[in-house]
């Protein structure tokens, strides 16, 4: 007989894997666990592509994270720094941090949630691109998501714990739209890994969830008339029309 624990392990064994990393600011040499990408099943996605993969939340384990010195960065933006950010996070970090133990396999949403604030301080006292912050702020945003939905149904919406995270994950979302719509202005895309008709499409999502309906439809109308969006994307921003053309008539 195998129990429930073991089973989730020997899931989590075959999803993940030790990675070597070297942080670029106290050389510490380290392992982490990431995601086999050709293990995780995706799933689908929710509207702002938040994806889901069959038995784990990849989100969680997107940070990498030295628990020496207290460097964080998502794994897109994982590399050498700088020597004046190296400066900069040294004596902004490294100088005041206390050391942490590894969580190891089995990442919490409170383990995961600590290293993605971790990963938007670094990259603020590294004055990172408005796009590095956004994305990291989507991605906590994704986390308070996760722990919503792990409260499990008996927790109900009107809840404090469940409402304290629903507060908390719409206010890493605006941030992420505001992040995001800087550096549609001042970046050249790929922004955060995305090119610019998904970063519109995200943006419209967005936009919609916060009542900015007319930047929405903007936003939907330059993607369908895109030459480089797929028939898909565009699909799936004419149905987003619709919604926004709904909501509209329910406003008048």
């Amino acid at each position: 007989f195998i129990g429930p624990h073991v089973k989730l392990a020997l899931a989590l064994e075959d999803l993940l894997f030790e990675k070597n990393f070297e942080c670029p600011v106290c050389d510490k040499k380290f392992k982490q666990w990431v995601v086999r990408g050709n293990k995780a099943r995706l799933m689908g996605s929710d509207k702002d592509l938040r994806p889901h993969h069959e038995h784990i939340d990849s989100t969680k384990y997107d940070v990498v994270f030295c628990n020496r010195c207290g460097y964080a960065a998502l794994m897109r933006y994982y590399g050498p720094l700088a020597k004046p950010h190296r400066d900069l996070l040294k004596e902004n970090i490294y100088s005041k941090f206390k050391p942490m133990a590894e969580p190891g396999m089995k990442l919490s949403y409170e383990d995961a949630l600590i290293r993605y604030k971790m990963a938007l301080y670094n990259a603020m006292c590294r004055q990172a691109k408005s796009s590095e912050k956004a994305y990291i702020c989507l991605k906590t945003g994704w986390i308070y998501r996760g722990m919503q939905e792990q409260l499990g149904e008996d927790v109900p919406a009107d809840a404090p714990e469940r409402k304290e995270l629903l507060e908390k994950e719409e206010e890493s979302l605006k941030n992420a739209l505001e992040g995001l719509l800087i550096a549609r202005e001042t970046e050249t895309p790929p922004i955060a890994g995305m090119n610019l008709t998904t970063l519109d499409y995200l943006l419209a999502v967005l936009c919609v969830r916060f009542g900015r309906l007319e930047d929405a439809m903007k936003l939907l109308q330059e993607l369908i008339r895109s030459t480089s969006a797929s028939n898909a994307q565009k699909e799936k921003a004419r149905d987003l029309v619709l919604e926004i053309r709904q909501k509209m008539k329910e406003k008048e």
